[in-house]
């Protein structure tokens, strides 16, 4: 009962200080969020076009298909439907709508079969679509810049969604911690417990992971 309060407010503090400190480098003010008449517009990557999600705080957004831009060149890049299947598109009545703005893009990049499935089937393979790699994948010429961290700590990096780590979990972390001496520093979603909550530019945040004695991640790109 005592921890969830501290996490709402690790979670405010997390969120100010990284639109403070990394969204005015994407150019994102409070007046201005993106420009729908760019001439280029490229979407992605990511689970973007994930719209049948659980998640309330996703939900079905357009915005990631394209629909309020006005751009003669709309692409993707290793965008990924996640785990909405081409039965669910179906199933709520979304294959047209979905399909009408897709067959806008000028090219389709996705990153998995699925996707690229889907994208043929409501589209009807009437716009290029290819499979890419992850860029998070894509990391020959970053690893010898990758910056060295100054903490004198031995730590454990969480990396996973906010709360999502359950208390049994919660538990063996820092009983692991505790024996091998080790702090735990959480970074990206905010959990209840840790010693010291990171956020960091991109770039800093691998220095970060490639410090660790280890890491404990529930996601597709922490594993990686």
């Amino acid at each position: 009962s005592f921890l969830f309060p501290k996490t709402i407010r690790r979670k405010i503090v997390h969120i100010y200080n990284f639109k403070s400190n990394y969204f005015c480098i994407l150019g994102l003010t409070r007046k201005k969020i993106y420009k729908p008449n760019s001439k280029i517009v490229i979407i992605g990557s990511d689970e973007v076009f994930n719209c049948m999600q659980k998640n309330v705080r996703v939900g079905y957004s357009l915005d990631l298909f394209g629909k309020p831009f006005h751009s003669n060149e709309l692409y993707s890049y290793a965008a990924s439907f996640g785990n909405t299947t081409i039965e669910q598109i179906i199933e709520n009545n979304k294959e047209k709508e979905l399909g009408d703005l897709l067959s806008q893009f000028k090219f389709i990049s996705v990153r998995d079969d699925n996707s690229n499935n889907i994208v043929k089937k409501i589209t009807n393979a009437s716009v290029p679509v290819c499979v890419n790699l992850d860029p998070t994948l894509m990391y020959e010429n970053l690893v010898n810049e990758i910056p060295e961290i100054d903490t004198k700590d031995n730590y454990i990096i969480v990396y996973a969604y906010d709360n999502r780590i359950n208390e049994e979990e919660r538990k063996a972390i820092e009983r692991f911690a505790l024996n091998n001496k080790l702090k735990i520093y959480i970074i990206g979603g905010v959990q209840s417990f840790g010693d010291k909550l990171i956020y960091d530019s991109p770039h800093n945040i691998l220095g970060y992971f490639k410090k660790a004695k280890c890491v404990v991640t529930d996601t597709f790109h922490g594993t990686l």
